[in-house]
């Protein structure tokens, strides 16, 4: 199967899962929007304003979320690719690597902490795409 072929075939079954899980996916969007602070609804935030009062409120469920995501930040593990054979052994060096140069950029963190929010909501896919180095080697 051609790389592009096996693209396509995830970006299809990411939409049918997406498609069929649409209620989850709307629950997924509330909770997400609750955890990012918006928990009241327009009438009440007009009532507030119209007395003049602040609208404050406890987000306990950002601050377990903050504490879980932190704790995941701090704990990463490392991903190494293993050679079984002796001849595979240094290709397998390479790939880890290959790998470590991926996750160590700054680009994949960021994406990483985005996905992991998401997944702590309940949904998450996320595509890595290598661009080439200016460095000749």
């Amino acid at each position: 199967m051609k790389k592009n072929e096996t693209h396509d075939k995830l970006l299809q079954s990411l939409k049918e899962s997406l498609n069929l899980l649409q209620e989850s996916y709307n629950e997924f969007l509330e909770a997400k929007e609750y955890y990012e602070g918006n928990q009241l609804p327009d009438y009440i935030k007009s009532i507030l304003a119209s007395r003049g009062q602040p609208i404050l409120f406890e987000n306990m469920y950002a601050l377990i979320g903050e504490k879980l995501l932190g704790y995941k930040l701090n704990a990463s593990t490392e991903m190494n690719a293993v050679g079984f054979q002796k001849k595979d052994r240094e290709k397998a060096q390479i790939l880890t690597n290959i790998l470590k140069s991926i996750t160590q950029a700054k680009d994949y963190q960021i994406n990483k902490q985005k996905c992991d929010l998401d997944l702590m909501c309940g949904i998450c896919a996320a595509e890595v795409w290598l661009s080439e180095s200016e460095i000749d080697n």
